[in-house]
């Protein structure tokens, strides 16, 4: 006797089928699914192109996760947690901006080199929220008093 020939049979591969299309389902939009997150850093107002090459980060003390980007030549960045540019889990965090590395004297083999490094005041305390959407999260930096333009 096959499964056509049961109705009982039938009626609970159909129920075994229904429940496991409902739980992959629930599963791709889950609590730690990220949401995409992206922005601009500026500098002074300005989109902050001096900073190419160094690093947006996100940390949640709350989540206990973390997000990070490379911001672009144009100023842009987009976080990455699970993957490169997946997002951030949503939730509240506090960013950070690392300048891109500058090579000692003598170093080879960097991948980006500075031409001066770029001095800013590091925000304190900058708290954001990343939702279950996407994310526009520009971030707002100032020169430091005794850097040179």
């Amino acid at each position: 006797m096959g499964v056509s020939d049961c109705p009982s049979c039938r009626r609970l591969l159909l129920g075994v089928t229904a429940t496991a299309a409902l739980v992959a389902a629930g599963c791709a939009g889950g609590a730690d699914t990220p949401s995409p997150v992206h922005g601009t850093v500026f500098l002074d107002g300005q989109p902050a192109k001096e900073l190419a090459g160094g690093t947006v980060t996100f940390n949640s003390t709350e989540l206990h996760k973390s997000a990070s980007g490379e911001i672009q030549a144009d100023g842009t960045y987009r976080l990455g947690s699970l993957k490169k540019d997946d997002g951030a889990i949503p939730g509240k965090y506090q960013v950070t901006v690392s300048p891109p590395e500058v090579p000692a004297a003598g170093e080879r083999g960097s991948r980006r080199t500075a031409a001066k490094p770029v001095s800013f005041e590091e925000p304190k305390n900058l708290e954001v929220s990343v939702e279950r959407r996407t994310n526009d999260i520009p971030i707002q930096l100032r020169r430091s008093r005794t850097a040179p333009r």
